[in-house]
């Protein structure tokens, strides 16, 4: 229990410290090999800030956020209620395409890292109350032009690595505000 209650309270610092580990620098709005996608660039939502915060429905149902690092790369990650396990925190490091030719609905890919307590159906175990496991995350984002909002669609295969190996695929959807 003493190991259980680390690891989510390591993983919850975690959580909170590594959007504001930038806090404060200058964005960078420079263009990208791939087209503008609109992270900091005037008109956009992000001219207002480069974190967000808001809700995500689905597989889990909770809070998210994210942090542009520039106009095409970004780190997000979500905590909140699974339905096959108790929570389920997820960080992902992600890169952002101008795949649709229209800059404020990007799509976006990336890998990460989910931790789920009370594993349920995941991997249907008995063995331990947490599992740790790798995530690959693939979505599209609306970035709102006239308002400080992006929506999201995104699907997420994880591979559990930890204690036993186990498949979980999460969907979801949801809304940020960068104030």
């Amino acid at each position: 229990m003493k190991n259980h209650l680390t690891c989510i309270s390591t993983l919850a610092f975690l959580f909170l410290l590594f959007p504001l580990a930038a806090y404060g620098r200058e964005p960078d709005t420079r263009k990208v090999k791939s087209g503008l996608i609109p992270a900091v660039t005037e008109g956009i939502s992000r001219t207002r800030g480069t974190f967000g915060i808001g809700f995500v429905l689905g597989e889990p149902s909770g809070i998210s956020w994210k942090y542009w690092l520039d106009g095409r790369r970004a780190v997000d990650g979500a905590f909140g209620y699974s339905f096959g396990d108790d929570y389920r925190i997820s960080v992902n490091y992600i890169l952002h395409e101008d795949a649709f030719e229209d800059p404020t609905f990007p799509l976006y890919y990336g890998i990460g890292g989910a931790v789920s307590g009370n594993r349920g159906y995941v991997t249907r175990s008995k063995e331990g109350n947490f599992a740790l496991g790798a995530r690959g995350v693939i979505g599209v984002s609306y970035l709102f032009k006239r308002a400080p909002l992006d929506a999201f669609l995104e699907v997420a295969p994880i591979v559990f690595i930890a204690p036993p190996l186990g498949l979980s695929i999460d969907f979801a959807f949801g809304l940020r505000v960068y104030p």
